[in-house]
């Protein structure tokens, strides 16, 4: 039993949809695998990569969000305990959890419908993802129902709250780039700064949000008209306005810079929750594939790749027997 989950990017609005303003992200066609085995032992394995773990109260890392699933899936679906299982969590090509592309989210999300579909439960996608938003904030204390809803869903969502909507848009022609950074800090502390500028300067802070607003919603008229230059300005828009959030870094800010100026993107930005993660850049009509390897010998940094050309993945959750 196998799931996929795609990962998702953010085209505008972190942060501020957490505060009730309007967001839109996109699932991507990298994913989360999730492969559900039996086992011969009374127990749950839980395995990532190289790393295998008994499941119990104590863990914590990465295997924290699976964790919470299977309690979650426990006492509120399958009403008793599963026993004699392996979990098997993979992350698709050269990606790392916590590198703003809802790795997380994802692995919920697929977590979830992979154990659904093993015990032959039946429940719809929403369901799924409003489950997998409960599970989410329940391991971070905060959180929008954006990642988990974009990646069990598909496509381009826009949200607001708990109103959630899939644009409907031909989206064949949208191709992206991205670069993943090392993060510096982590989604709770950025969600955490955020929360106190906005208690410190609400007045100016709210300004910021509604401008971040109004860029959800003409990033949507450019998904309409098929224009990525606008799009991209948009969403270069949207960049500079987190840095008014105090949420982008200035590695980050660089490399913004530096992609705009190889003339092969239209537009770039942050895509999380800040200070290094993923960083995204919508590519110039008829450019198919590009090779950045100056930008990443200039940076000399381990932690620094390029996923190159990705598209929008308009499936959501997947599974396969």
């Amino acid at each position: 039993m196998i799931s996929k989950a795609p990962l998702v990017v953010k085209l505008c609005g972190e942060h501020a949809v957490v505060y009730g303003y309007r967001a839109i992200s996109c699932a991507i066609d990298r994913y989360v695998y999730t492969k559900i085995e039996n086992i011969d032992e009374d127990k749950i394995i839980l395995k990532f990569r190289n790393i295998e773990e008994e499941y119990d109260n104590k863990i914590e890392g990465f295997f924290k969000y699976v964790k919470y699933c299977i309690k979650i899936f426990e006492e509120e679906i399958l009403g008793k305990k599963i026993r004699r299982l392996k979990i098997i969590t993979e992350i698709d090509r050269d990606v790392e959890p916590g590198s703003g592309l809802g790795t997380s989210a994802a692995t919920i999300s697929s977590t979830i419908s992979a154990l659904c579909k093993y015990y032959n439960i039946k429940l719809d996608r929403k369901y799924i993802a409003e489950l997998s938003f409960k599970i989410e904030k329940g391991v971070q204390g905060r959180a929008s129902r954006m990642d988990t809803y974009t990646s069990t869903l598909g496509g381009i969502l826009l949200i607001k709250s708990e109103s959630i909507e899939k644009i409907n848009v031909d989206i064949d022609w949208l191709k992206m780039s991205i670069v993943l950074i090392r993060k510096l800090k982590s989604t709770k502390e950025l969600v955490d700064r955020v929360a106190k500028l906005y208690e410190k300067y609400r007045s100016l802070i709210s300004k910021i949000f509604e401008a971040i607003d109004m860029c959800s919603e003409e990033i949507i008229k450019g998904l309409y008209m098929r224009d990525e230059e606008y799009l991209g300005k948009v969403i270069t828009t949207c960049h500079w306005l987190l840095n008014c959030l105090d949420v982008v870094d200035d590695r980050t800010n660089k490399i913004v810079i530096e992609l705009l100026n190889t003339g092969y993107f239209t537009g770039a930005k942050i895509s999380g929750a800040g200070y290094g993660g993923a960083i995204l850049a919508i590519l110039k009509r008829g450019v198919d594939t590009i090779v950045l390897e100056n930008l990443k010998v200039k940076h000399n940094s381990n932690a620094f790749k390029i996923l190159h050309t990705v598209r929008i993945s308009d499936g959501g959750i997947e599974i396969y027997e």
